[in-house]
């Protein structure tokens, strides 16, 4: 299973998606018969790491833009326990339900709710921020790529998120320590079409 290392910068979540994109990129030339004289797919290179301060800067955008739009393939939801109401997930609800999952304080609505939601965001726009769902989810629907999310088990590499849109553009693996780190990760797959379009392709393992 080749592994894309991410530098443990507290950027790791950002620089994965952008590995993803370049990845991506280039199978997608090399399917379209484009041949590949450059890319750059290393973790720690510094234009990389740049580059995912970009990623950064459009899914804090992506959100600040938009917390009252709805998310498609989200489904329905239940708006409080003591109701039973529906709506659709809003970018907001994707937002609140990582806070609350932090440990902060989430007001329903209003004022206040935007309030706090801009303070996380402020905080998410820092270099250095650690990204999660909220961040993966955003640059998923962003790229129209689907995103999976493994994580180490007793048995091998375990499933533990799934999100996307309804039609993806392909699919984007990472490899979530359990704790505090992500990296890329390609199936067999993907590593052989991916060394097959570029040769020199910077894969570590």
């Amino acid at each position: 299973m080749p592994i894309v290392r991410a530098e443990g910068n507290g950027s790791c979540l950002y620089i994965s998606l952008r590995l993803a994109l370049e990845v991506a990129t280039v199978l997608k030339r090399a399917a379209d018969g484009v041949r590949i004289d450059h890319a750059v797919i290393d973790g720690n290179d510094g234009r990389v790491l740049r580059s995912a301060n970009n990623m950064r800067a459009l899914i804090v955008k992506w959100y600040a833009n938009g917390l009252d739009k709805v998310v498609p393939g989200f489904g329905s939801y239940r708006q409080s326990s003591d109701t039973c109401s529906e709506r659709p997930w809003l970018r907001g609800d994707l937002l609140a339900m990582e806070m609350v999952r932090s440990g902060h304080d989430v007001p329903e609505e209003g004022l206040e709710r935007t309030k706090a939601m801009f303070k996380y965001l402020q905080a998410m726009s820092l270099e250095g921020t650690w990204g999660g769902t909220p961040e993966y989810t955003a640059f998923a629907l962003i790229s129209k790529l689907k995103v999976e999310v493994y994580q180490p088990g007793e048995n091998g590499l375990k499933l533990v998120d799934s999100v996307g849109p309804e039609e993806p553009l392909g699919l984007v693996k990472l490899l979530f320590n359990g704790s505090n780190h992500y990296d890329l990760f390609l199936d067999d797959v993907a590593s052989s079409a991916l060394i097959q379009a570029w040769p020199l392709s910077k894969i570590s393992s």
